[in-house]
């Protein structure tokens, strides 16, 4: 499969919001304590704004033939951290990695980590990180695939009256 992989525009917004709905819905499942079932979890407003932002891109993966997004990931430069005790790096963030179901296993997400991975050396970041659910194996397979190793665990313990 021949795929092109491009910087986002206007245009595109429909068939990005279909790839978050189709996130979206794996996280509502997965974490219903969490994350709220919406129609719509990406407003024009909110994707617009991804375009418009300084610091950010968003890359989509575009089948060639059919003209159609079937992947984006949508990227965050960060300036070096202020901290004395932290070496100063620059580092490019995964915000948002999505490759429609119908196209997994087919090499197309390698092609778009690899973009993303020539991006961040063009912006001459020194790091990639993202964060992943604990519960999308898939996911965390695909990153460890590419390369990518767990930095720090975020961990959490319920403590509302409910859960005592």
């Amino acid at each position: 499969m021949t795929v092109n992989i491009r910087e986002a525009c206007y245009n595109d917004y429909n068939m990005i919001a279909t790839l978050k709905a189709q996130l979206h819905t794996l996280h509502v499942e997965q974490r219903p304590d969490l994350y709220i079932q919406m129609e719509e979890p990406l407003s024009f407003d909110m994707f617009q704004s991804w375009l418009n932002h300084t610091r950010s891109t968003v890359l989509v993966c575009e089948e060639t033939y059919r003209q159609k997004v079937i992947g984006y990931a949508l990227l965050q430069r960060d300036n070096p951290t202020s901290f004395e005790s932290i070496k100063a790096q620059r580092t490019v963030y995964i915000q948002e990695f999505i490759l429609d179901e119908a196209y997994r296993g087919q090499h197309v997400g390698e092609q778009l980590f690899q973009s993303i991975c020539n991006y961040a050396q063009k912006w001459r970041a020194e790091r990639l990180e993202l964060s992943v659910q604990e519960f999308n194996h898939q996911a965390i397979q695909f990153y460890e695939a590419m390369g990518m190793k767990t930095k720090s665990r975020k961990m959490e313990m319920r403590i509302s009256e409910d859960d005592i």
